[in-house]
């Protein structure tokens, strides 16, 4: 039994031109690649910015079989003017590329990801959408605040959308809580986790000593972005300092617009000197070995899907302490693989930090909790779920057979 020959997918993920190929500037693609490895080809649409500094994961080169093919550019989904008049080339560039695919993988919601469906559907390829988020929470977030209610307003329309379109789409989605949303249509939606830890890389057993109370070096993994709240988590560190006059640490791992910001917050609060704002670290050894070096993995966010960094965290035997954001508490325990607390409460985040640093015995009992939870939700399973729930709805389903 086969897939098809040729999926197409669309995530709007930015990618950049190298001299031998095309990158990916998002590890969610770690994860896209191994599902397109459950076809014979994968051709890709994406948009190519000039950021070179950004992280880059290698998509294609000449002979492979990944084929890319470029959008048009614009610079926000929120210069609406912009979107509305790419789409007259949109469709242009998307004719050829879907006409010769046998399915199609696409983000919803994503006024980009209508038009294909739309193409696609008058060109009978078989279609599936992949939520990853709660987007309306999402965008309440990053929406500027010039014509704020107007963005959120579209936002919650193209979800009710692609709802609407959920009744006969096969729809993947990232936590129970987002699969809900969509499963109000009675539709075929499935509730997915997605992984990039590989898993040779918790394949070994992971020995840690006890967090000493006053001496502990805390982490914190992501995009500084408005959702992400990295000022409630200095804000939780300064008053953990303020407690524990030790050597207390933090890490704070990733770019985005707020890292001026968070510099200058963390200044302002008096912990300049404790704090590292290491900018970028790429996925792989470099990062396996901050975590390694950590002795508590801490998330502030306000709104997730499921983060990645909890599933690297685990596994390399870091406990974890995070806010009750999106899919999180549908997926981790509290109290059993995670601390959870709840969202915007720097004081309910630094008494969860404090619980773990204070409990040895809590803290070997999430690391062992964690590193079975990372094992149970490797990069290779969670590929495979996605395309055995696949093989299932299109066997007999929509746009027929697989032959």
């Amino acid at each position: 039994m086969t897939r098809g020959d040729t999926l197409l997918v669309f995530f709007d993920l930015p990618y950049v031109r190298g001299s031998d190929g095309i990158y990916c500037q998002d590890a969610f693609w770690i994860f896209l690649e191994r599902v397109g490895e459950g076809f014979e080809r994968m051709v890709v649409l994406g948009r190519v910015t000039t950021d070179a500094e950004a992280p880059r994961y290698r998509c294609c080169g000449a002979g492979g079989k990944i084929e890319f093919h470029a959008l048009p550019r614009y610079s926000s989904l929120y210069a609406v003017g912009e979107v509305a008049r790419s789409l007259p080339a949109l469709f242009r560039r998307i004719w050829g590329p879907v006409g010769g695919c046998d399915a199609m993988l696409v983000a919803s919601p994503h006024p980009w990801s209508l038009a294909l469906w739309c193409v696609g559907k008058l060109r009978g390829k078989r279609i599936a959408f992949m939520v990853r988020q709660d987007t309306p929470a999402y965008v309440s977030h990053r929406a500027p605040a010039r014509g704020r209610r107007l963005v959120l307003l579209g936002a919650r329309l193209l979800e009710a959308s692609f709802v609407r379109l959920s009744r006969s789409v096969l729809t993947f989605a990232v936590g129970d809580p987002v699969a809900a949303r969509y499963r109000r249509a009675r539709g075929p939606v499935h509730s997915i986790l997605i992984s990039t830890v590989r898993a040779e890389t918790i394949a070994a057993p992971v020995t840690r000593a006890p967090s000493h109370p006053g001496r502990a070096r805390l982490l914190w993994v992501g995009r500084l972005e408005p959702e992400k709240r990295p000022d409630l988590l200095l804000t939780c560190f300064r008053a953990l300092c303020e407690r524990r006059p030790g050597a207390l640490e933090l890490d704070v791992v990733g770019r985005g617009p707020l890292l001026a910001e968070a510099e200058s917050l963390a200044r302002r609060l008096g912990v300049s000197d404790r704090v590292r704002l290491r900018g970028y670290v790429p996925h792989g050894p470099e990062l396996q070995r901050l975590y390694e070096a950590a002795d508590l993995l801490v998330l502030s966010s306000a709104s997730e899907g499921f983060p990645q960094v909890i599933l690297e965290a685990m596994a390399r035997g870091l406990p974890v302490v995070t806010t009750a954001a999106g899919g999180i508490p549908a997926l981790l325990d509290d109290g059993v693989n995670a601390i959870l607390v709840p969202c915007n409460d720097a004081d309910a985040l630094t008494a969860g930090v404090e619980r773990v640093l204070d409990d040895p015995g809590l803290q070997e009992r999430l690391r062992s909790a964690g590193l079975r939870f990372a094992r149970e939700h490797t990069l290779e399973l969670e590929s495979e779920r996605l395309l055995r729930i696949w093989d299932s709805h299109f066997r007999e389903g929509p746009g027929g057979p697989i032959e």
